[in-house]
C-alpha cells in the first residue's frame, strides 16, 4: 500500500483553510498568496482494494472528484500530491490504515 500523509487542506504557513474569494481564487490569510483547487482522485489499486475490502465504496461528484464513502458516514479522498483527507477528520496521529479499519466512532474521534 502507498504511504499516505494526512492533509486537512490548510495553508502550511498561516494554518487557515483557503476560501473562495470574490475574484474566484482560493485565498488564505497570507497576503498575496493563492491556492490551486486540488481535485480528489481515485486511489491507486492497492489502496482502492484495501478500502473496498473494508466496506468503502468509490463514488464521485459532478465536478469530477472521486472519493470513498464508508460506514459511520465517513468520506475519504486522495489528492494527487499523495495526501489523504477524511470527514470526520481522524483523531490526532491516526494513520490511514487505522482510520479505514475503525469499527466505532469512538475509535475515530476519542
Amino acid at each position: 500500500m502507498t504511504h499516505r500523509t494526512w492533509s486537512d487542506g490548510r495553508c502550511p504557513d498561516c494554518r487557515k483553510a483557503p476560501k473562495l474569494g470574490e475574484s474566484g481564487l482560493l485565498r488564505c490569510a497570507c497576503a498575496g498568496k493563492f491556492h490551486e483547487r486540488m481535485a480528489a482522485i481515485k486511489g491507486p489499486p492497492a489502496d482502492d482494494d484495501f478500502l473496498k475490502a473494508n466496506g468503502f465504496q468509490l463514488t464521485g461528484d459532478i465536478l469530477g472528484n472521486r472519493y470513498y464513502m464508508g460506514s459511520m458516514n465517513r468520506l475519504l479522498w486522495f489528492s494527487a500530491d499523495g495526501t489523504w483527507g477524511a470527514n470526520p477528520r481522524p483523531k490526532e496521529g491516526m494513520g490511514f490504515e487505522d482510520y479505514v479499519r475503525a469499527a466505532t466512532l469512538e475509535e475515530l474521534v476519542l
